[in-house]
């Protein structure tokens, strides 16, 4: 093999009278050689030049052909099946089989559904095998035969999951804990489309009609019923159109023609400002008060979920072309929101009367009663265990002496440029061969550690949480509240080169992205006794990934930490924008503090982007054999040069 460019390029020599087989040479590589190591393309030539010496005369091998716009054809079923996944769940007309789907606009959440919809094909997959193998063809060459998940009733009671624990734990306003997604009305759309909409989205999704009970204060349950025996969706109409007052049915007005665009996120902010007045008056309070500039609106009414009644969806209709609509939060998370939004928008927008097929794959009933199990296994216990309590000695963001009790919540708001986030969430994540999450916590050790010393940071990360512990599993288009959080103790010294590699394989060295710490803090009694006199983090992380459209405030969070960082990539016209929203508790952090400590960690992002065009490898992408990070950096120094 030699590297040409950023192309690696394998010879090939056919036995002779045999007939060259490229992809049957790609199939073998992709089954005994690392990713980072299988040629992109392959040259057939009849014998390898030599020197005198009898050595390969790497000058005297021929050029490969001018790249193509995209890598080469699939040439099995498998591939040919991966590439037009990835075509379809990334909106692109074509892709190659040596593609990168986090290069071409993939993220995590993206990962879950491409296993889902491999599923369906019958290929076996998980999230983490797309981000090591990240290429169809390197997923056809691991990909096994899928396991069909288990058939099951969602409904019935079931207990809580540990993020629900974690919440309850620390006492948030359950009456405002909801998270809003601004949907575009179609014109010609009357109220009773609207309802029927709804109420085919809550018969298909059973978190949508879960009803909290709670026996005591740490005695919680959640019960669903069949759909026919399911609370009435509340739903409100605000505005009035020329023909009569509010309430009037008639068809409303233009629909917002760019959902994605800026027309859309003012239009959910303003919306979300009307509807949930009173919610934020109570919640937002200092800098985030201070960033919300517009007036309220006091006549202002709204639908809010109920979750103690059964009722978990809540919509307003607060102009001709807008639908707000409202979640509790323990019904629903990110991913959550990916499912319904266009589900609603093609219920809006199909036929009067749409289908109402139940959702497909684990409901969250099964999958709650699964992380209960797991919670007890003694080989989680085992394994898990010391890991945690190892976490929990890293660096914490504040000295532990800092005061405790109320935090008021104060929110500095920061947006990047589109060529900035471009390197942090696609050409970085391809360059390190990691995910975009990977590089911005990164980017926050070093900021940490430039703003107050040391040499790394103990995080709280928050994960989207849909980690399948078993094979009979499908939870990709499950509605519910997945998220899990966990510590983990970040190393930012050296280059900051050194620290992303450094931070991914931390991160790579977790089983199952963090699941167990929940299972363990909060479902297993004996753990949790343990864990829960470790010190916790007052630093928090969270990567929502790309989101088209907006999700508008959840203010009955509680303020748990310091300082909490949320990131999301949002799509508009002007390109791609990575909004960083840093929340600080008042009392223990000043405002100043945290703008400081926001442009270190956009600078550490600009650094990071300066070493995209070096990349490089680490353990992690060797499974199988076992490689110090100085040989697999001599390796890559050896093939910069030709083999």
């Amino acid at each position: 093999m030699a590297r040409h460019g950023d192309r690696l390029v394998a010879y090939l020599v056919p036995r002779p009278g045999a007939e060259p087989d490229p992809g049957g040479v790609l199939a073998h590589a992709m089954a005994t050689l690392p990713v980072h190591l299988v040629p992109s393309e392959f040259v057939v030539v009849e014998t390898l030049p030599l020197t005198p010496r009898g050595k390969l005369d790497r000058a005297a091998l021929p050029a490969p052909g001018a790249p193509a716009e995209v890598t080469r054809a699939p040439v099995t079923e498998r591939e040919s099946a991966l590439c037009a996944l990835f075509a379809e769940l990334l909106g692109l007309p074509e892709v190659g089989a040596e593609d990168d789907f986090f290069r071409l606009g993939g993220d995590s959440v993206a990962a879950i559904r491409l296993v889902s919809r491999a599923r369906e094909r019958g290929l076996g997959l998980t999230p983490r095998e797309v981000f090591v193998a990240r290429t169809p063809a390197a997923l056809a060459a691991l990909a096994r035969v899928a396991t069909r998940a288990v058939a099951d009733s969602p409904t019935g009671r079931f207990p809580i999951t540990p993020i629900m624990h974690w919440w309850r734990e620390h006492g948030g306003p359950l009456d405002t804990f909801t998270q809003s997604l601004v949907v575009p009305v179609p014109q010609g759309c009357d109220e009773e489309r609207i309802r029927t909409a709804l109420r085919t989205l809550t018969a298909r999704h059973a978190a949508l009609r879960m009803r909290l009970l709670r026996h005591s204060e740490e005695d919680w349950e959640l019960e669903v019923p069949v759909p026919e025996e399911a609370a009435e969706v509340p739903f409100i109409r605000t505005w009035a159109d020329a023909d009569g007052p509010t309430g009037h049915t008639g068809p409303p007005g233009p629909t917002t023609t760019d959902p994605t665009g800026p027309a859309r996120r003012e239009a959910g902010h303003e919306a979300a400002r009307e509807a949930r007045r009173g919610a934020e008056r109570e919640a937002r309070r200092g800098a985030e008060r201070e960033a919300a500039r517009e007036p309220r609106h006091e006549a202002a009414r709204e639908a809010r979920p109920d979750p103690l009644r059964g009722a978990m969806l809540a919509a307003t209709w607060t102009a001709p072309g807008r639908l707000l609509l409202t979640a509790h939060h323990l019904a629903v998370d990110a991913v959550s929101w990916r499912v319904l939004g266009p589900e609603l928008a093609a219920l809006l927008n199909g036929p009067a009367e749409a289908a109402t097929p139940a959702a497909r794959g684990t409901s969250f009933a099964r999958w709650s009663r699964l992380l209960t199990a797991e919670a007890q296994r003694p080989e989680r216990v085992a394994a898990e265990f010391p890991l945690w309590e190892r976490m929990a000695a890293g660096e914490p963001l504040l000295s532990p002496g800092r005061p405790r009790g109320r935090r008021t919540r104060a929110v500095l708001t920061r947006t990047l440029p589109p060529g900035l986030t471009e390197q942090a969430v696609t050409h970085l994540p391809a360059a390190f061969r990691c995910g975009p999450d990977e590089v911005l916590l990164t980017a926050l050790a070093i900021a940490v550690t430039r703003w107050r010393g040391g040499t790394g940071v103990l995080v709280e990360v928050e994960g989207h949480g849909r980690e399948p512990f078993t094979d009979d599993v499908d939870i990709s288009g499950t509605i519910g509240w997945f998220t899990t959080q966990y510590p983990v103790s970040l190393d930012a010294t050296g280059t900051p080169a050194d620290a992303l590699k450094r931070v991914k394989e931390t991160l790579r060295s977790i089983p199952g992205a963090g699941l167990g710490h929940g299972l363990l803090r909060h479902l297993n009694r004996d753990t949790a006794a343990k864990l829960s006199t470790l010190p916790a983090p007052d630093l928090r992380f969270n990567y929502l990934g790309r989101f088209e459209g907006e999700l508008v405030g959840m203010p009955g969070t509680p303020m748990a930490y310091a300082v909490e960082l949320d990131t999301v990539v949002l799509t508009g016209a002007d390109g791609a924008r990575l909004t960083a929203s840093w929340s600080h508790a008042a009392e223990l952090i000043g405002s100043q503090d945290v703008a400081d400590l926001a442009g270190l960690w956009e600078a550490a992002l600009t650094e990071l982007a300066a070493h995209a065009g070096e990349g490089g490898a680490t353990s992690s992408d060797f499974p199988l054999v076992e490689l110090t990070q100085s040989q697999i950096e001599a390796l890559e120094a050896d093939l910069d040069g030709g083999w």
